[in-house]
């Protein structure tokens, strides 16, 4: 008799800790406001220099502004149709990705529009730059940049299009 007692007493205290221990939409909630009051000032300011760093920034090239940012990048080299003589400082990207199918398959967008020498950069990130031009000067960048906004070979939207330059 006392097995059994002790048997239904271990068995209500071991299914009450296994219930007890679910996350809820309330303990998410406190988790969250709880990091949000330890997120400090300096934090704010780290973040806002991240995404400073992120968007074009006016840049004045060769007598000329253009919204820039500047990345270590490589070409993606085994794309077909890829020339690396093709890839030069100045460059109009179209759009980023962080999967390399979608690149891929911005950049088809972009040839068939009528930009055939595309190619796709990759930065330490693994972000993959969709570019529709490159250029070796500031007026030939501006010129690009104008005519891949008029042409707009594939939706983009802010801060697309933008002049990525190679260091």
């Amino acid at each position: 008799m006392k097995k059994i007692i002790y048997s239904i007493i271990a068995t209500s205290l071991i299914c009450s800790t296994f219930t007890s221990c679910k996350t809820s939409e309330k303990n998410y909630r406190a988790a969250y406001e709880l990091a949000q009051q330890k997120k400090t000032e300096s934090d704010s300011e780290t973040d806002n220099l991240i995404k400073k760093e992120e968007v074009p920034q006016p840049t004045l090239i060769d007598g000329v502004v253009l919204p820039v940012r500047s990345i270590y990048t490589s070409p993606v080299r085994d794309i077909e149709g890829f020339n690396p003589a093709d890839v030069k400082k100045y460059n109009v990207v179209i759009a980023s990705f962080r999967q390399l199918f979608n690149a891929k398959s911005v950049r088809k967008r972009a040839i068939t529009a009528g930009f055939d020498k595309a190619y796709i950069l990759v930065d330490r990130d693994k972000v993959y730059y969709v570019v529709a031009q490159s250029c070796s000067t500031g007026q030939e960048a501006e010129k690009a940049l104008k005519k891949v906004t008029k042409a707009e070979p594939v939706v983009m939207k802010s801060p697309y299009p933008y002049i990525l330059r190679r260091p």
